[in-house]
């Protein structure tokens, strides 16, 4: 047995027509690879049969947040549901292992933020209420469908979101009594 080109990442028996891996393979790069495998007898006799193995994709990558780390500000007043910033990851595996959810995993104690995790909006969770800085960890993780409930196959990457909260002109003025001495001295 032999195949007809030496330039696959497969090897074959040529006893038994063993085929096996001897390269790195990857989905995202060849899903499948079409050969032809020859066979001889020891007196020269041939015949030959296509033998297409298709590879299926594994989650090889991480997502990758673009234009990370990302700011943003709102007003110490926003309404709840008001949105804050949008983050956004790609992943270069192909599908079912490029869909990417996200999560505040850090920086968010008083649950002031939250985000909607499939589109990466990050909103107003409670009506902040005074002027702050918030340091929001952001975490993307791909989806692995066929890991366990802990997700233990699936790949994630982190970043930061800086929140700064203004300040609003929330305070009435103060009308103190003038001193009629200070302003027309004698």
């Amino acid at each position: 047995y032999s195949f007809d080109t030496t330039t696959v990442p497969f090897s074959i028996d040529p006893m038994v027509g063993l085929v096996t891996v001897i390269g790195k393979l990857n989905a995202t790069v060849q899903e499948t690879y079409t050969l032809i495998v020859i066979c001889r007898d020891l007196i020269g006799n041939s015949s030959s049969v296509l033998l297409t193995i298709t590879i299926l994709p594994y989650n090889n990558y991480a997502p990758i947040f673009i234009g990370a780390p990302y700011s943003a500000h709102v007003a110490e007043y926003a309404a709840v549901g008001t949105p804050v910033y949008t983050v956004y990851a790609t992943d270069a595996d192909i599908a079912p292992y490029n869909v990417i959810t996200y999560s505040i995993v850090g920086g968010n104690d008083q649950r002031k933020f939250a985000i909607f995790s499939f589109i990466g909006v990050v909103y107003v969770n409670e009506v902040i209420g005074h002027p702050a800085t918030y340091v929001l960890t952001i975490r993307a993780q791909n989806v692995d469908p066929f890991s366990d409930t802990n997700r233990s196959l699936s790949l994630s990457s982190e970043t930061t979101l800086n929140v700064t909260v203004l300040d609003e002109n929330d305070n009435s003025p103060v009308l103190q009594p003038l001193d009629a001495n200070r302003l027309f001295p004698n």
